[in-house]
């Protein structure tokens, strides 16, 4: 097999490392694949984009406690960050069901944009917001974590 038609993408079939054990019986390894799965990273990385994403923008949209301490006053500026934290949530959701459905190649196209667009944007909230800033160190730490598993997949 040669991946997508136009050759961009690996191929999962089998013998190929790209391909996703859809005949465990443990539901984990659906997704996760053996430890030297090039789609374990990628798992990892979609997961916490869920979960970081997903409860940012319950704090913020409910404005728990504290939260106007690290991302400000309620405005309606806060309000859209809480939607672009929602859109990278609800994008990383899609792409683990596409690993989940065994379509590895939309999850790898869909990684291959949000990653580095994510690393981008989070190095820059160092110069914007200093490096003593909550979610500034929040940041940095997902940038260490969707760069490690960018280069496991190349």
């Amino acid at each position: 097999m040669q991946g997508d038609h136009w050759g961009l993408y690996p191929a999962a079939g089998a013998g190929s490392p790209y391909q996703v054990d859809t005949q465990s019986k443990d539901p984990l390894d659906f997704y996760l694949g053996s430890p030297n799965s090039p789609y374990m990273m990628l798992t990892i990385s979609l997961i916490t984009n869920v979960l970081v994403t997903f409860a940012v923008t319950f704090v913020i949209w409910r404005n728990a406690p504290r939260t106007e301490i690290v991302f400000g006053p309620d405005t309606p500026a806060r309000r859209i960050l809480a939607c672009v934290y929602l859109t990278i949530g609800i994008v990383s959701l899609y792409a683990l069901a596409q690993i989940g459905s065994s379509n590895t190649s939309a999850a790898h196209a869909i990684a291959l944009t949000l990653l580095p667009l994510q690393i981008i944007y989070k190095l820059m909230t160092a110069i914007a917001g200093g490096l003593r800033h909550p979610v500034v160190l929040a940041n940095l730490a997902i940038v260490v974590l969707h760069g490690a598993t960018l280069v496991s997949m190349l």
